[in-house]
């Protein structure tokens, strides 16, 4: 990997460092008893993020902020030390050498984490010419070695590694170097060494151990030896590990088997990954290698069972359709017209859907009735209705909206209580919506709320019901109105109706009903846009823009100090919550203990004691990142209907900075208390679960970008949280990568901008590089609109050009909603809708309270 140069201002460090310099005499003992405090807190660690999970008194069960800060612990401050030592520094280094080795650490391991990996070796190499002994030597020397291995630079890294084993022999941390070595060795297609660094490592450290034997499986592949690799992939096969891990070292038994055409063992250990694999498309692909093995062995009636199983169940997926191809071709007649039908569908080909579709249903002529099927089993009473289904959808997007309207109506009918059942009564409705049969899709919105007010349609319906109602009669609308209010209190759908109404009502001058409905719409518990555009509406109506935070209206943003205290509140607040209704539901997991005290100690316990834990540690400290973040999603899928345990498992993954996976056990804990009470929303759990969902992660880097180009950093937080859930490694379909979601094209612009040198597309994997390249595309975009985030995130998202003409069509000096709305890309606008509704949220959350 190429280096890049990261601009930093030294002249300021150096100022920094003087005024230190000159206060000393003032504070010394001030910053000693600092420094102090920070080699406690401070210790030996080799891992990229740190496990400090120490479990406090009963009455504070969590880690402290200094171990979960919604950021990476071990990042440094706003303005990291530059990579050279000023003598102000070393004149506090002879006070405290301890406490300043230790500070020095801190900051290279900061460096690490950002992925800023030439400032990380200059700060290694510092702290080991400066301090060449103790526990900060021995942990720089294993930075120095990480940090050039993830530079690319393999033989420079051996050595390091090598060096590191023989300084400190004895030291317990040496397997993960070997499993180090061994990445190095297999790297460079040194086999024999990578499998005699991974068997080192299992004679002394058995939690990764399937992991290891997964990686031997690979390295005897390599070395064309795949047969003394079964024994290790079998190993990994049953071992602990993640469901993918093992299904991954059961294909690999299957595949090897394949080879040697044995064809009853590749069926036995593919379908033992069938057992336990749910993601169709991979499912899919695995019943096309038994298919295909079934072929091979020229068992052609076996071949073509599983090759009808794909079409018929799995014809949304490639291997589906290549099964649909092959049978088409092979054996046509093991094709139904439902399978022909749903294959024209899914190509757009309406009336050949439409006519297959009335062939599997058993009618000759559209125009009657489709015939019942007695006595038929509930598999093909299912398959039926969906054909079914699917033909009222061809003859909708065909543009036949009275038949489509017939078919909806008569299937609905027909199946009452099947799957798609509240979909077809709505979709019934809205066709008659766009035919013009207005108080018919009035009549047919309230039978879905009535029928189904269980489904996600139901509050959709009523909202739209309402809407239609309120072009006649705002009378009639009212009941309709209040349903919607009392039942579905946090559906946006709701939020969305009442700001729609409170514009409609603005328009025609009745500003009291116009505020009346803002304010209902502001007095739901939702996060959603609408309910945040009302907020803001009535907190200022006259204003253009949102109003930007400050150290003084959000100071935990900009200190970390009172972060700690608010979050050290906070915690009180969230586990009084969770006593009052999470430790009952916890005691029906698990065995009941007597108070909730006791609940949340042993819930943490669970939690913490959990090996996956221990083997996220591991895998991070020797940068297997995405098996760590595996580990981190079964996890949270294991632990998704215990809310004590999802408290802790969402703060405990945030300390490891899983932070994708941390805020989704949040959300899968806000869901367990929705599912006991449905007027709970973000907007009024406790402050600590509200944080939870809305991190600070990754806050020292947003700091130092969003003051650099003058920007709010809860508007670049916001738009992290949507572009990637901060996630550094996440790729999308269209190339974009990192934490911002930055094209590599465009990020080739923003370095020749900046004036960075070898940059390479992967460098926007690196969560500075990303955070930095994204702010700084931000900031010209809110340059290029005044400052208006509505259209720079339009922009940043849809590009330039095509804001340019919606600003055109709907000056937002004009009319700010009419502008949004009228976005012409649905994703674009729905992009602007979800980050500006984020940054409302992260204002509004963490915004200075009196009682702090």
């Amino acid at each position: 990997m190429g280096k890049i140069s990261l601009g930093l201002d030294y002249k300021r460090y150096w100022q920094h460092f003087g005024r230190r310099a000159r206060l000393l005499w003032v504070a010394s003992v001030l910053a000693l008893t600092g420094l102090l405090s920070v080699a406690v807190l401070t210790a030996f660690n080799l891992a990229a993020t740190p496990n400090s999970s120490t479990v406090a008194n009963l009455n504070s069960l969590t880690p402290t902020i200094a171990a979960f800060g919604f950021q990476n612990p071990t990042t440094p401050g706003l303005n990291p030390k530059p990579a050279t030592i000023s003598q102000p520094a070393l004149v506090t280094a002879q006070l405290n050498p301890q406490a300043d080795a230790t500070r020095l650490l801190g900051i290279a391991d900061g460096f690490f984490n950002n992925g800023q990996y030439t400032e990380a070796v200059a700060e290694y190499q510092l702290l080991l010419q400066t301090y060449p002994q103790g526990q900060s030597a021995l942990a720089a020397t294993y930075g120095l070695a990480r940090t050039t291995q993830q530079r690319g630079q393999v033989a420079s890294a051996s050595q390091l590694f090598q060096q590191f084993l023989s300084q400190y022999p004895n030291d317990p941390h040496k397997p993960l170097v070997y499993l180090a070595l061994g990445d190095l060795a297999q790297e460079q297609g040194q086999w024999n060494d990578a499998l005699s660094y991974y068997q080192k490592y299992q004679k002394e450290n058995h939690l990764l151990e399937a992991y290891v034997n997964y990686k031997i499986g690979q390295v005897y592949d390599s070395m064309l030896q795949p047969a003394q690799g079964l024994a290790y992939f079998g190993k990994a096969a049953t071992g602990s590990a993640t469901v993918l891990l093992r299904v991954q070292a059961m294909e690999q038994l299957g595949d090897y088997y394949t080879k040697i055409n044995n064809t009853q063992s590749v069926v036995e250990w593919y379908n033992k990954v069938l057992d336990i694999a749910k993601t169709p498309s991979y499912r899919a692909n695995i019943l096309a290698k038994i298919a295909g093995v079934y072929t091979n062995a020229k068992q052609t009636s076996q071949a073509d069972t599983i090759y009808s199983q794909l079409a018929e169940q799995y014809l949304d997926t490639a291997a589906g359709q290549r099964a649909f191809s092959h049978l088409d071709t092979a054996n046509p007649n093991l094709l139904d017209d439902y399978e022909r039908g749903y294959m024209h569908w899914l190509n757009d080909e309406y009336p050949a859907a439409i006519k297959d579709f009335n062939k599997f249903l058993g009618r000759a002529d559209p125009n009657t009735a489709i015939p019942p099927v007695a006595n038929a089993s509930q598999t093909v009473q299912t398959r039926r209705a969906w054909g079914w289904f699917w033909l009222a959808r061809s003859y909708e997007l065909g543009g036949d909206l009275p038949k489509a309207i017939t078919e909806y109506r008569a299937l609905q009918s027909r199946y009452p209580q099947a799957a798609m059942s509240p979909e077809t009564l709505w979709r019934s409705a809205t066709t008659l919506e766009k035919a013009g049969a207005i108080q018919d899709a009035i009549t047919e919105y309230a039978k879905v709320a009535a029928i189904y007010p269980q489904s996600d349609y139901a509050p959709q319906a009523l909202a739209a019901q309402v809407g239609l109602l309120q072009k006649n009669s705002s009378d009639a609308a009212k009941p309709v109105l209040a349903t919607l209010m009392a039942i579905y209190p946090a559906s946006p759908a709701r939020n969305q109706l009442l700001y729609n109404l409170a514009r409609s009502y603005g328009a025609a001058g009745n500003m009291s009903a116009a505020r009346t409905a803002l304010t209902q719409a502001a007095a739901s518990v939702s996060d959603d846009y609408y309910a945040m555009r009302a907020r803001e509406l009535l907190a200022q109506p006259n204003a253009t823009l949102p109003p930007r935070s400050t150290a003084l209206t959000h100071p935990a943003v900009y200190d970390a100090a009172r972060f700690q205290a608010d979050t050290n509140h906070d915690r009180t607040e969230m586990e009084n919550w969770l006593g009052h209704w999470a430790v009952t539901t916890s005691a029906n997991n698990s065995t009941p203990v007597t108070t909730p005290t006791q609940q949340l100690t042993a819930a943490h316990n669970q939690i913490t004691s959990d090996p996956a834990l221990r083997r996220i540690d591991e895998l991070q400290q020797v940068g297997w990142n995405d098996e760590a973040s595996r580990e981190a999603k079964e996890l949270s899928d294991n632990y998704s209907t215990q809310p004590l345990q999802l408290y802790f498992l969402a703060i405990e993954l945030n300390q490891r900075g899983q932070y994708y996976y941390s805020i989704e056990a949040a959300k899968q804990l806000l869901a367990q208390a929705q599912a006991q009470n449905s007027a709970i929303g973000v907007s009024n759990v406790p402050l600590l679960l509200q944080k939870l969902i809305y991190p600070l992660d990754y806050q020292n880097i947003v700091l130092e970008q969003a003051q650099r180009n003058n920007i709010d950093p809860l508007l670049l937080l916001s738009l992290i949280k949507q572009e990637s859930s901060f996630r550094p490694a996440v790729a999308s379909g269209a190339g974009a990568r990192g934490l911002t979601q930055v094209i590599p094209s465009t990020g080739a612009a923003i370095a020749a901008n900046l004036g960075k040198t070898g940059y390479t597309a992967d460098n926007l994997y690196l969560p500075y590089t990303s955070i930095e390249f994204g702010a700084y595309y931000l900031a010209n975009r809110l340059h290029d609109y005044n400052g208006e985030p509505f259209e720079a995130l339009a922009a940043y998202n849809g590009g330039e050009g095509s804001v340019s003409k919606w600003v055109a069509a709907h000056p937002p000096s004009s009319n700010l909603d009419d502008f949004v709305e009228n976005i012409g890309y649905a994703e674009t606008r729905e992009y602007v809708k979800i980050v500006y509704a984020n940054y409302a949220m992260y204002r509004q959350i963490y915004a200075a309270t009196a009682e702090r």
